[in-house]
């Protein structure tokens, strides 16, 4: 039987992605010391975060199960639980460090807060912890949505009003409606930027916050095509269409809403992927003519990154569900991989890659991690529990 064209399609992709990954090196780096690893046999460490009663010791306002109105024990649920658990353990070890330095005042910034899916249950989980006897917090969530941050403040202050914690505390919570391309300023007390789940190149952004600041990142990434997506500035004449985050002027001259999905995901031309010269060289071609062009060669560059970046979110049918999902967990790690060894090469950073408990088979796994060298926060990042 003849297949479809969209299956001979598919296939041909299938193929080429089979052909770029098996042409990529595993980098000698922080996230792999073994030259005889592949990226089929890689071992990415799970991070061992302790495990929270919530059923019984911790305040529903701060259980994206309870608070987020999520069926019980579902595999949904179990994943964000797990997620608070891992950003809570690398937070109290950092507090720990700032506390033992005397530092009376401690900042952490949620890059991509959204309403505070995750500023709102760690500070929470903090207010009460030990980490903090000599010390105060602020949670301070960055985001371009001014109505996600004022829900994520009404949400605050509700948990804070029926509390008695409210005269005695030690965490506050602020907002600073910002967009993360203009690299907003941070205070000088930031012990690390914080994100969950920021979509496409709002991970790189959230980034480029940290070690432009020369401050540790602890993130967990989001979608991975929307990093192909670039910004735009305005729209061509002919786009007269009301598309959801575009807004017409009296003069029906188009203004498009920084929050718009496809404006906080897409990258800023000042971010260009590959981020690294570890997979720029891998992506390369391997024989070149004389005859091809430095923008031919970018071209076939870009082409190979996006077919990955889409992997990395989709996978590519028809497959097994196992095929799809190691077909897609491989291309993940490859874009994961490429981010921090960009950091790696650029910033003299430590960086590492770890994983998420509880999300096997889901494309929202890894954990990016990282802190300036030979810093007391990079041997804290190397020594998390696994």
């Amino acid at each position: 039987e003849e297949k479809s064209r969209w299956a001979q399609r598919t296939a041909k992709r299938r193929l080429k992605t089979q052909g770029i990954l098996s042409s990529i090196h595993v980098p000698k780096s922080s996230i792999c010391k073994d030259e005889e690893e592949t990226l089929n046999t890689l071992h990415i460490p799970i991070l061992d975060a302790p495990v929270f009663d919530w059923e019984h010791s911790i305040d529903a306002s701060f259980d994206p199960q309870k608070g987020g109105k999520l069926k019980a024990n579902t595999p949904r649920a179990i994943r964000k639980r797990a997620a608070i658990e891992a950003f809570t353990c690398v937070a109290k070890a950092l507090l720990q460090h700032s506390s033992n330095n005397n530092n009376t005042h401690v900042t952490f910034v949620d890059a991509g807060s959204g309403a505070g899916n995750l500023a709102i249950p760690l500070a929470g989980l903090l207010l009460k912890d030990h980490c903090l006897a000599t010390s105060s917090l602020n949670m301070l969530a960055i985001d371009v949505n001014p109505l996600a941050l004022d829900r994520l403040s009404s949400r605050w202050n509700s948990y804070m009003e029926h509390t008695a914690a409210n005269s005695t505390t030690k965490v506050t919570v602020t907002t600073l409606c910002a967009d993360l391309a203009q690299q907003a300023t941070i205070p000088k007390d930031t012990a690390a930027i914080l994100s969950l789940h920021a979509c496409g190149a709002a991970t790189d952004m959230a980034i480029r916050l940290a070690t432009s600041n020369n401050v540790p990142f602890v993130i967990s990434p989001c979608c991975i095509g929307k990093i192909t997506t670039q910004r735009v500035t305005a729209l061509p004449p002919r786009a007269r269409v009301h598309v959801r985050g575009i807004y017409y002027g009296h003069d029906d001259d188009e203004i498009i809403s920084e929050s718009a999905s496809f404006q906080r995901s897409g990258a800023p031309k000042d971010i260009t992927y590959p981020r690294s010269d570890w997979l720029l060289q891998n992506l390369s071609p391997s024989s070149t003519s004389s005859d091809d062009t430095i923008d031919e060669l970018a071209e076939i560059i870009k082409d190979k990154f996006s077919l990955l970046a889409k992997i990395a979110d989709m996978g590519l049918g028809p497959q097994s569900s196992t095929e799809q999902i190691e077909h897609q967990r491989v291309a993940k790690m490859v874009i994961e991989m490429d981010r921090l060894m960009g950091v790696a090469e650029t910033n003299l950073y430590e960086v590492r890659l770890m994983k998420l408990k509880h999300h096997d088979g889901y494309g929202k796994t890894e954990l990016l991690l990282g802190a300036p060298i030979h810093s007391k926060a990079a041997d804290i990042i190397r020594d998390l529990p696994v």
